[in-house]
C-alpha cells in the first residue's frame, strides 16, 4: 500500500524514493480521491508527450466489504459487536475503517465521470 509505506517511511521520503523508480509502477490503496497518496489529479504529473498514468478503482459488493471489515474488528480488535449488531450499526451510517463504503464508491464514480481518460472503475 502506498499509504502504509509513506506513513512507515515518511511521506517526503516514500515520494523521493518513488520518484526515482523507472517505468510505470503500481500502487494499492484505500484512498479516496480527496486522499488519494500522490499528486492528483494523475494528468498533471505526466510526463511531457507521454500518456497519464491510470488509476484503477476496484469495487467490491459493499456488504461483502461491510462484512470483511467486520471480520478484521473482530479478529485483530476483539470486537464487541456480533454480525448482527454490526450490521445495522453500518446501515445506519456510522462509518467504517476507511470512511462510508457508499460514499467512497460514488467519490471514485465521480472521478470516472470528470475523468474517463485516466479513472476506470470496475
Amino acid at each position: 500500500f502506498a499509504d502504509g509505506a509513506a506513513s512507515r517511511r515518511g511521506a517526503e521520503s516514500f515520494m523521493s524514493e518513488a520518484a526515482a523508480w523507472e517505468g510505470r509502477r503500481f500502487f494499492k490503496t484505500h484512498a479516496a480521491p480527496w486522499n488519494f497518496p500522490c499528486r492528483y489529479p494523475l494528468e498533471e504529473s505526466a510526463k511531457v508527450g507521454g500518456p497519464p498514468p491510470k488509476v484503477v478503482v476496484l469495487v467490491a459488493d459493499p456488504r461483502h466489504a461491510i462484512y470483511v471489515t467486520w471480520l478484521f474488528l473482530k479478529d485483530a480488535h476483539g470486537s464487541p459487536y456480533d454480525l448482527a449488531d454490526f450490521l445495522t450499526w453500518a446501515k445506519f451510517g456510522h462509518k467504517l475503517m476507511f470512511g462510508d463504503v457508499y460514499d467512497h464508491a460514488l467519490a471514485w464514480a465521480q472521478e470516472v465521470v470528470k475523468r474517463p481518460g485516466t479513472v476506470g472503475m470496475f
